[in-house]
């Protein structure tokens, strides 16, 4: 069971990798259900709650930093640049060509921002959603004390989901990235894994794939291997899905491929072949940044065969 939730879980991560656009969706919707929530508690208007909501979902979507800490910088840089944006468009908007003419200037500012990075872009976005919001809801400045206080309790609220669910990191979004990296090579690899073991009957196998395969029969007969096999290469490609199988390793923060040392081949895979994976570990020794090496030799054995197909040693850095 946890085996078949794990693989589900790598073809969703597969989809979308890294899950940026899904983290950034789930905090946005509840850093507005938790602005919404508390302005109805408090009896706010609906321009109030179309203020606060608003809000939260672009201050949610707007943060574009990995840094945990210049996150924190821009969202508080952010609320006092929305006031203020706030402000001049409720001053203006009984002025409509001036409100036109500095909408027009907000615009110009917001795209120029995007010069500087990350942090530029989402201060630019926070400005030019505050004025359009206010043009938008035709506020007047009767009404900023109201609609300020939403904004700020929609800022609260985006940092305490913030808070709650965690920041984004570098390190969190590489690690989905790699997740969903290794989802979808499994799949590949295990379709091709199927691809060799049907034979010559599969018709939906890719011209590239057949260029890599003896997979003519009559040709194959006159080789020096009696038949149509997979290439060594092709071979040692399915080690990893067959290693993710074969080991676990967990209690680590993250684990380097650090290389092959040595790569056998001696004996072909036959298509339709039943392929197995043996490894062992041949030694584990510590290395700088709190990490540890671990050599291991594998061999991917032919069921009905006295030689492996392949017998290769591969090394793995493992860091805590």
């Amino acid at each position: 069971m946890v085996a078949r939730t794990e693989s589900l879980w790598d073809r969703f991560a597969a989809i979308e990798p890294g899950l940026m656009r899904l983290t950034s969706a789930m905090r946005a919707v509840l850093g507005a259900a938790a602005t919404l929530a508390v302005l109805t508690a408090l009896h706010g208007s609906d321009t109030a709650l179309l203020a606060g909501g608003f809000t939260a979902m672009v201050t949610s979507l707007a943060i574009g930093d990995l840094p945990p800490r210049n996150q924190l910088i821009t969202l508080g840089l952010g609320a006092p640049l929305s006031l203020a944006a706030l402000t001049a468009g409720a001053v203006l908007t009984p002025y409509p060509t001036a409100a036109k003419m500095a909408f027009l200037l907000v615009i110009y500012l917001a795209v120029q921002a995007r010069r500087f990075g990350a942090r530029g872009l989402g201060l630019g976005v926070f400005g030019f959603m505050a004025f359009f919001l206010s043009q938008f809801a035709q506020a007047r400045v009767v009404q900023l004390p109201q609609l300020g206080a939403a904004v700020l309790i929609a800022f609260g609220a985006v940092a305490t989901v913030w808070y709650c669910a965690g920041p984004r990191t570098m390190y969190g979004a590489l690690t989905r990235l790699r997740r969903a990296f290794d989802g979808r090579l499994h799949a590949v690899l295990r379709d091709t894994a199927s691809v060799i073991a049907a034979g010559q009957e599969v018709h939906t196998r890719s011209r590239a794939l057949e260029r890599r395969l003896d997979t003519d029969p009559e040709k194959a007969q006159h080789g020096p291997f009696g038949g149509p096999i997979a290439h060594g290469y092709l071979t040692l490609s399915l080690i990893i899905p067959m290693f993710g199988d074969l080991l676990e390793i967990s209690g680590i923060s993250m684990s380097v491929n650090y290389g092959l040392e040595k790569v056998r081949f001696p004996s072909p895979v036959p298509v339709g072949a039943k392929i197995r994976l043996h490894g062992v570990v041949d030694s584990v020794d510590e290395v700088k940044g709190n990490g540890v090496q671990m050599a291991l030799t594998f061999t991917v054995e032919v069921e009905g065969h006295e030689k492996p197909a392949c017998v290769a040693r591969a090394v793995y850095r493992h860091y805590a």
